[in-house]
């Protein structure tokens, strides 16, 4: 599996376990309380997964360091709402406007990031991108307007199994 599909596999799991929560009702605290536990686990990890080992070395590229630094003050907002929403009754109604605030954060993030990662042209149909989501139409935190657009293009070695990650400026 390259990481194109570790970073999906792990957007398509919050996505999921964030529907079971809004799904859930006010008086389901318990089982609220169960998934939110999970989903401030998972959203951890992939974003301290994300920080130390992709945006520290885009971060590094001048070509992609505004984009990098946008997806970083993102992982900043999800972390505050996480904490937030884990020093809140989760059955009450202004966590339920709460999670749907991080929802909505977290969804946007996700649309962003899948955008920018696509596999290289010459990947092979298990490393295609899957069809994307409905793109969300939501601005990143920050609100400077890029100036370019850049794809990074992951390519697996099918005989090594490595993948490598490359940048290209999109022609919008």
């Amino acid at each position: 599996m390259n990481l194109y599909m570790l970073l999906h596999q792990d957007h398509e799991k919050a996505k999921s376990l964030m529907a079971q929560l809004e799904a859930s009702a006010e008086d389901e605290q318990d089982r609220r309380e169960r998934l939110f536990s999970t989903l401030h686990r998972e959203l951890s990890l992939h974003s301290e997964a994300e920080e130390r080992y992709f945006y520290s070395r885009l971060k590094a590229n001048e070509e992609t360091r505004e984009t990098t630094l946008e997806s970083l003050d993102d992982h900043k907002g999800m972390k505050s709402l996480l904490s937030a929403l884990a020093a809140m009754d989760a059955g009450t109604p202004e966590w339920t406007g709460k999670f749907r605030e991080l929802r909505e954060e977290c969804e946007a993030h996700i649309a962003r990031e899948e955008e920018d990662c696509s596999p290289g042209p010459g990947a092979s149909s298990k490393t295609r991108k899957p069809p994307a989501s409905p793109r969300i139409s939501r601005p990143s935190r920050r609100s400077r307007r890029r100036s370019k657009s850049f794809s990074l293009i992951f390519d697996q070695n099918e005989a090594t199994g490595m993948t490598a990650i490359s940048l290209n400026e999109r022609k919008d």
